[in-house]
């Protein structure tokens, strides 16, 4: 059996961190499993409570670069992303911006709350 294969099943045991990382090894590889991807949306949205900016960036961030857009986890992430916004480095202001533009994917509050948390750190990037 594959990864693509056995991870679905348990991503209710994963962490974030795990999840992303899965994500992230997925599309560093160029090679978009849907329904891996879809079953690792699904589990996000389920513990995106937990999620943190990195997290949330870094699987965005493999969603957009594998052309896998989920509306409803683009949605919960963007709540969630709302919450956190103040702590978010400029890797992950620029990830997150740039996976929403490749998957066409529009939140104005996220989008503005992100562009002036981009202007606070602005020497960090």
């Amino acid at each position: 059996m594959t990864i693509a294969e056995e991870a679905p099943p348990r991503l209710d045991d994963f962490d974030p961190q795990h999840m992303s990382i899965l994500a992230w090894a997925y599309a560093t590889l160029e090679f978009p499993n849907r329904p891996l991807l879809t079953a690792l949306c699904q589990a996000a949205v389920r513990k995106m409570q937990i999620f943190n900016a990195q997290h949330m960036a870094n699987m965005t961030w493999a969603m957009a670069t594998l052309a896998h857009k989920d509306e409803r986890y683009l949605q919960v992430l963007a709540e969630k992303a709302m919450e956190q916004v103040s702590s978010f480095n400029p890797q992950e202001c620029s990830n997150l911006v740039w996976a929403f533009a490749l998957l066409t994917f529009r939140n104005d509050a996220l989008l503005q709350a992100l562009s002036i948390r981009s202007q606070e750190i602005v020497s960090e990037f």
